[in-house]
């Protein structure tokens, strides 16, 4: 739109950007009450994973030595690999968190709805999605560490990391195309025209005509 015609007036002596608002006051309303239910249960999410990471943290695989206080397994790899998932998840959801209680705390004008309170949903759902990634390779790493002595170990673990991982792998090819697409839409510098542009364009149209068939 060019400059001019943003300040330009009608009849009534009201710029475009008003009668927008005006056009969308009741969309807005929609969109604040879904906003507040997908913050509030995302937060919830974020919570429990809280609660389940900050105690897995004091109840170690393995316990503790009942002499020195130290973990039994804190010289294997598979136990490094825990802590370091663990402390990752945690951090992760406690950012889901605080991203989803700002959204809570907004204001809700028409300028929000244009860029921060999307940008916070998509950042709250990255690191949520993070955060239950890392969590489950610290099951594995916990499973592994205490099955490391039994005959079938390799077998259970394979199958477990499978199981595990499964969700992710499938969502994968559907959020990809869509995160990327959102990110070029939102990017001043937009690549939308050249030919990975439309590649990831046309993916993202496949993925939604998908989901409508």
């Amino acid at each position: 739109m060019h400059p001019k015609c943003k300040e330009a007036r009608n009849d009534e002596g009201k710029k475009p950007g008003e009668i927008f608002i005006e056009t969308h006051q009741e969309l807005m309303k929609d969109g604040e009450k879904w906003l507040k239910e997908t913050a509030g249960t995302f937060a919830i999410v974020g919570v429990l994973v809280i609660t389940v990471m900050f105690a897995a943290v004091f109840t170690v695989p393995g316990s503790y030595n009942q002499e020195s206080g130290v973990p039994i397994f804190i010289n294997e790899k598979a136990f490094t690999v825990f802590i370091v998932a663990d402390i990752i998840s945690l951090h992760a959801s406690i950012i889901t968190v605080l991203a989803y209680a700002d959204i809570q705390t907004s204001r809700y004008t028409e300028i929000d709805f244009l860029l921060r309170l999307p940008d916070k949903v998509r950042s709250g759902l990255r690191s949520l999605s993070l955060s239950l990634v890392f969590m489950m390779v610290a099951f594995c790493a916990a499973f592994a560490i205490v099955l490391q002595k039994s005959k079938v170990y390799h077998s259970l673990f394979v199958a477990v990391a499978i199981l595990t991982s499964a969700p992710f792998v499938l969502l994968l090819p559907i959020r990809f195309p869509v995160e990327v697409y959102q990110f070029m839409a939102s990017n001043p510098i937009s690549v939308r025209q050249d030919y990975a542009g439309r590649i990831f364009s046309d993916l993202y149209d496949r993925t939604l005509l998908s989901f409508r068939v």
